[in-house]
């Protein structure tokens, strides 16, 4: 069986992120996502919607427990 997580942060952070690798690469990627989320791309197909603004081992644990996997 197939599950499906969508991992969501906000765009101020997404721009956070990215502003360390200030790559014409970069850039675009960031003006991508500000039309994606714009146009809300992708939302609503995922089983479950996590927050990925916390620490990854956070983020992690939670889709381990949704899962129902055995916990590290």
């Amino acid at each position: 069986m197939t599950r499906t997580v969508q991992l969501t942060v906000p765009y101020e952070e997404i721009a956070r992120r990215l502003a360390t690798d200030p790559t014409d690469g970069r850039r675009d990627d960031l003006a991508r996502t500000a039309e994606w989320m714009t146009g809300s791309v992708g939302a609503g197909l995922a089983e479950r919607t996590v927050a990925n603004d916390r620490p990854v081992r956070d983020v992690s644990l939670e889709i381990i427990r949704w899962l129902d996997w055995p916990q590290p």
